[in-house]
């Protein structure tokens, strides 16, 4: 590279940006710089997402580079995302910047904490960066193209001219790659080539209006709406792209959120996670289903010493065994009836035994005896 200075840090992707004075400028690919690139390396391939460990990011989300995001983990308790510097872990709590703050008005950046904000599209012919700021919307502007090839040596039939120069490189421009530069005479540059754009999402993807963990930012067919788009093959969940899990198979017990022993599958377009058959959901796990409840039981709906778990109405319960109570919590065998014109009480009293009187259990003393003080006498 010749000429070139630093010029700042893009907080949209934690990486430098470069001014350069000679052809060879830095260029610019999906909202991100990537500096000490001339126009021949970017003609090399598709742009490459940038990793959290090329961000040096540790947590939150952050801007691939390419139009979508990446995901980099979480603090331990007691840090914030962010407290260290934009999506490092620290102590201190991080206030998230503003597109209004850093003068951005497209593409996405960081918050300065742990996540990843939305600036907003360009109306043509701007483009994001075109305005030579990043992240501002200015008018498109293509990078030059390279230098034409050497014209060939001539021969004595074409009186020693200059053969034709060969194709100029191709130039660079923000959006995306430019087209191949025209091809010029002998020893001059070919002219420029023009302005990329996002590519169109495709058909058939899962897509929203929003960035999502995963998705590629593009723009829908025969539109000039800018959507996120999953791959094909996965589905939105969360704010994230995950892979589509198989359809839900019928009479399943299921549920809409993870439960122990479930797997996850479609139903109607969502992801629910089903027991497998014939298990039932049972205190968020899946299990198998106990007997049906016999008649004439005292049950609970909670489990209860001396109980057994079985099924009432597709629940379950827990029930004693025939000829059994529940009381305090356990299954007793039931006290005599109380007899008549005794002194009773609801809980246990000094002198007392206790009885059944209708349902309830409770305690009496002998006849002709009365309680004071939780005694009987």
């Amino acid at each position: 590279m010749r000429g070139c200075a630093h010029r700042a840090l893009s907080i949209g992707a934690l990486l430098c940006v470069w001014s350069c004075a000679s052809s060879e400028s830095a260029w610019d690919q999906g909202g991100v710089h990537y500096p000490n690139l001339d126009a021949g390396a970017k003609d090399a391939g598709p742009c490459i997402p940038a990793t959290c460990a090329k961000l040096g990011a540790k947590c939150g989300q952050a801007p691939d580079g390419c139009g979508a995001i990446v995901a980099c983990g979480t603090c331990a308790t007691g840090q914030f995302c962010g407290g260290g510097g934009p999506n490092l872990c620290g102590k201190t709590p991080c206030t998230p910047t503003t597109c209004a703050a850093q003068g951005a008005n497209c593409d996405l950046i960081s918050d300065e904490c742990g996540d990843v904000i939305d600036c907003g599209e360009c109306v043509a012919p701007k483009t994001c960066g075109g305005s030579g700021h990043d992240h501002v919307c200015g008018a498109p502007s293509s990078g030059k193209g390279g230098s034409g090839g050497g014209g060939a040596g001539g021969t004595s039939a074409s009186g020693g001219k200059g053969g034709a120069s060969g194709a100029g490189a191709t130039g660079g421009s923000t959006g995306g790659a430019g087209s191949g530069g025209a091809a010029g005479t002998a020893g001059t540059s070919g002219a420029g080539g023009t302005g990329g754009s996002l590519p169109d999402c495709g058909t058939g993807l899962d897509c929203q209006t929003s960035p999502a963990t995963g998705a590629t930012k593009c723009v829908q067919p025969g539109t000039q709406n800018v959507g996120y788009c999953c791959p094909s093959g996965k589905m939105l969940s969360n704010g994230a792209c995950v892979t589509k899990p198989p359809a839900c198979g019928t009479g399943l017990n299921c549920s809409a959120s993870s439960i122990t022993g479930a797997s996850a599958c479609l139903s109607g377009g969502n992801i629910v996670y089903c027991c497998p058959s014939p298990k039932i959901i049972n205190n968020g796990a899946c299990i198998n289903p106990p007997p049906t409840c016999g008649s004439g039981l005292n049950c609970s709906t909670t489990s209860i010493s001396g109980s057994s778990a079985c099924l009432s109405g597709g629940k379950v319960v827990y029930c004693c065994p025939s000829g059994k109570i529940i009381n305090n919590g356990a299954c007793i065998s039931p006290p005599p009836a109380c007899g008549t014109g005794l002194t009773c009480a609801a809980n246990p009293v000094t002198g007392a035994s206790a009885c059944m009187s209708g349902a309830n259990i409770v305690y009496c003393c002998p006849a002709g005896k009365t309680i004071q003080n939780g005694v009987c006498v």
